[in-house]
């Protein structure tokens, strides 16, 4: 009778060991400390990562961290298991070869038998090909900013919670002088790099709030949160500033011109987006390399 009970328990076991390992080969799911180094990692997971399990174990979840992931990112995610609720978010790491990628991750505390606090659990799922589709839809192929859609979509929130919460926000419209000059003499290529090249030059002298996008061709757009005309008129100088210092070579000066507006209680997307660009106009109409306020 034992017998029997012992062959129907390594049954069970064996069984177990199989829903283990399937589970483990397919969920990527790991645990940790309270200070998020690893205790436990499924083989999916590390397969996911580039590491091996061996080399996980012991491992703080910083070794995967991107530096698109914002600091207040973490700083929620921490303050929300630290109330012992959970935490559902997406978020971008890095592969052992470099590569990055998407998850969805739910973050669990776990408790032991005595209701204490032990560490936590996480399951994940690789949505790297929903976030690429996404990307690719909401961004500019050439320039790699946001196209013209997106920033459609930003705006019409953004004009929302302005009118919501009384939040000023800026609007800048702005396009290259002579834009077709360069293309007529030095190539459709040199045209290209020049879009590029003044995209990367202003998305780096953005503060992390503001949106920028292309709106075609050579015409650009900004969303600056919490501005007013005076701090709009500031960041205009400053972007001036720095493409007179960029280097378009061959192409030996390049200028631009800017229409400037603010929020107005009642605007709606079209509205605004007028009124900066009749601003534009008269940009262009008094002379170019200049700004117009709407």
């Amino acid at each position: 009778y034992l017998t029997k009970i012992f062959k129907q328990i390594n049954k069970k076991t064996k069984t177990l060991q199989k829903l283990n390992d399937i589970i483990s080969k397919s969920a990527l799911y790991t645990t940790t400390d309270l200070s998020g180094n690893i205790t436990y990692t499924s083989e999916a997971f590390a397969n996911l990562t580039g590491y091996s399990k061996e080399f996980l174990l012991g491992k703080n979840h910083r070794i995967f961290r991107h530096p698109s992931m914002s600091k207040g990112f973490f700083e929620d995610m921490w303050k929300t298991i630290k109330q012992n609720k959970r935490f559902v978010g997406e978020i971008q790491n890095y592969r052992k070869d470099g590569i990055g990628y998407w998850t969805k991750i739910v973050i669990d505390p776990m408790f032991d038998d005595n209701g204490k606090k032990i560490g936590y659990s996480s399951y994940r799922e690789n949505i790297t090909d929903k976030k690429e589709l996404e990307h690719i839809s909401s961004h500019d192929t050439l320039t790699g900013i946001y196209n013209r859609g997106a920033f459609v979509k930003q705006l019409q929130t953004q004009i929302k919670s302005s009118s919501r919460y009384k939040e000023p926000f800026g609007f800048i419209i702005f396009d290259i002088d002579h834009f077709k000059r360069i293309n007529d003499t030095y190539g459709h290529q040199v045209g290209d790099d020049v879009l590029v090249t003044i995209s990367n030059t202003i998305q780096d002298n953005l503060r992390e709030d503001d949106f920028f996008a292309r709106w075609g061709g050579e015409e650009f757009v900004i969303i600056a949160k919490y501005s007013n005309i005076n701090s709009l008129e500031q960041l205009v100088k400053k972007i001036q500033i720095k493409l007179s210092s960029t280097s378009f070579a061959p192409v030996e000066k390049l200028t631009c011109s800017f229409g400037i507006t603010i929020y107005k209680e009642g605007d709606n997307d079209k509205s605004i987006v007028k009124r900066a660009d009749d601003a534009l106009y008269l940009a262009k109409q008094n002379g170019r390399d200049r700004y117009e306020v709407g």
